[in-house]
């Protein structure tokens, strides 16, 4: 796990400290030569610059300010003030708490979609079974009369799929097998985006949007760059931390995988107790048409609970990740009217 608080950020706060010398400079000279021109145009200019930029540059001091306060925050201390029971680290800041979020969220995900591949490849196998039915097996005249039966002397009987009923079943579980390769994924995409931010990349825009906001035409282009890292430093991880509080309801309950006092799911996690299901199993099966189904431990009770797993894990890997990048997008939009410009979303959802 990264720990946010204790990389060192010298080098981008000096970046940003050199960006606003440099803005200044070019401020001051600019300012200097309405003078000196007597262009009321470029004097005007170089004032209003002026006061962005003593805005940019309180909202780095702001940002800090705030960032060192998430250090401050215990996660763990945090949730005992609203009665939760906090299932991560007793030292985690907001920052590390936004990562443990995720990281849970992810291991959620990839548990449901071993146990819904465990109950989709057995109920596949039962499902595409086939055997070859002799006439007159199992009756009493061809226990008597082996001769009787329709393949003593040849081929009489009928192909027939002795599970076939299940595959309905499969229909649903591959709905939910995808759905949980789709938490899996984007959780883990989250994680990554915000491990981003935690190194560093998204302060790298701080200096950048310093210095841009004071070129001619690029104002808008520099609050962008200013509201994105402060949405990202900010926003993002304390929405996720919020959910975190949250997460022994969400992922961390003892009980995630036993709903029902008749039901446990987490035999179906150890991977390495899938049967064979070569063509000796095959062979059996023409003896013992239950060989494979005692063979898998499959119970379609287990279904409804295979659902709630799968639709869980969908909300807290996808569902409130996506709240939470989306609360920080829209948080940009409105940062950036702090700056006097008005910025289109839907360009900064492209832009991430």
């Amino acid at each position: 796990m990264a720990d946010m608080c204790s990389i060192d950020f010298t080098t981008v706060y000096m970046l940003a400290a050199y960006a606003s010398v440099i803005t200044a400079a070019v401020i001051g000279i600019s300012y200097m030569v309405g003078n000196f021109t007597k262009n009321p145009k470029v004097s005007v200019w170089a004032k209003t610059e002026a006061i962005q930029l003593v805005v940019s540059v309180i909202s780095v001091i702001i940002l800090v300010f705030i960032m060192n306060a998430f250090c401050l925050i215990n996660m763990n201390a945090l949730s005992e003030l609203f009665g939760f029971t906090y299932t991560g680290s007793s030292s985690a800041s907001i920052y590390g708490g936004a990562e443990h979020y995720l990281e849970g969220a992810a291991k959620f995900s990839h548990n449901s979609l071993t146990v819904t591949r465990y109950h989709l490849k057995g109920f596949t196998v039962l499902a595409y079974i086939g055997m070859f039915e002799c006439d007159g097996v199992g009756s009493a005249a061809a226990l008597a009369f082996p001769f009787l039966s329709g393949c003593m002397y040849g081929y009489s009987g009928e192909n027939i799929a002795p599970f076939g009923g299940y595959g309905a079943v499969n229909g649903m579980l591959t709905a939910m097998f995808n759905a949980n390769i789709m938490s899996y994924i984007m959780s883990l995409n989250y994680l990554f985006i915000l491990r981003y931010v935690y190194y560093g990349f998204v302060l790298f825009l701080l200096p950048i949007g310093i210095f841009a906001r004071s070129l001619p035409y690029l104002r808008g282009f520099g609050s962008v760059f200013i509201a994105m890292a402060i949405s990202f430093m900010l926003v993002y991880p304390l929405i996720l931390a919020v959910f975190d509080l949250m997460g022994a309801v969400l992922i961390n309950s003892p009980n995630f995988m036993y709903y029902d006092p008749g039901t446990d799911l987490r035999p179906y996690l150890d991977e390495s107790v899938y049967p064979e299901t070569s063509s000796g199993a095959s062979f059996a099966m023409m003896f013992d048409r239950e060989y494979l189904r005692d063979k898998y431990d499959l119970e379609v009770s287990n279904l409804k609970y295979i659902a709630m797993f799968s639709a869980h894990s969908f909300i807290a890997g996808v569902f409130l990740p996506s709240v939470a990048l989306l609360g920080t997008i829209a948080s940009a939009v409105y940062i950036s009217r702090l700056y006097g410009e008005e910025i289109d979303l839907s360009r900064i959802m492209q832009m991430v």
